[in-house]
């Protein structure tokens, strides 16, 4: 299974959530995981890749945008 696939059903099995939350992890997931990660394999994508997205996305983005945890 790619991120890409895993990514969509992860978005689709909780119907629940509510329409704020979806649509900023949707925009995430479209914006940078899929073109940098989604045709990988789920099991090859590694916590340094998800963390290099988010450097990357700090370098380009206003501070507020990007919060790391």
């Amino acid at each position: 299974m790619t991120l890409e696939e895993w990514a969509g059903d992860w978005l689709d099995s909780n119907p629940a959530k509510r329409s704020t939350p979806y649509s900023r992890d949707e925009s995430i997931i479209r914006l940078y995981l899929v073109p940098a990660l989604g045709s990988r394999p789920l099991a090859s994508v590694t916590p340094r890749d998800v963390q290099a997205l988010v450097y990357a996305a700090a370098r380009e983005r206003a501070a507020r945008t990007v919060r790391r945890e």
